[in-house]
């Protein structure tokens, strides 16, 4: 279980890192502020998306997964603006960060399953 969280969160810690390269409106300082943000997201993928997505299961079937994608740019919009040292400046750089983030999350699902 801690080995699968670990994998997790260096997943997690990844898919920020391209997100800062990748994303222009997104900007990260250092590395600590990406490792609190990848436990931040970590924490949210492991604990709380289970629960919303056992709720949200028919709309995302119909949606092809957009309630996937708008559940990270929620929770990269949030982080944005609580953690000093992380800044997205519009939607659309949330949005592209929260499509990158769910692809490898997907991803990650995949090889850890």
């Amino acid at each position: 279980m801690v080995l699968k969280l670990v994998y997790h969160w260096f997943t997690i810690l990844l898919a920020v890192g391209a997100l800062a390269h990748f994303v222009t409106g997104a900007t990260i300082d250092n590395i600590f502020t990406a490792s609190l943000i990848a436990v931040f997201l970590t924490i949210v993928h492991v604990l709380i998306k289970p629960i919303c997505t056992a709720f949200h299961i028919p709309i995302n079937l119909i949606s092809l997964a957009i309630v996937a994608v708008i559940f990270n740019t929620l929770a990269l919009w949030a982080l944005g603006s609580l953690i000093d040292g992380f800044v997205i400046s519009s939607i659309s750089s949330a949005v592209l960060g929260a499509i990158i983030l769910s692809i490898l999350a997907w991803f990650n699902n995949r090889m850890v399953s």
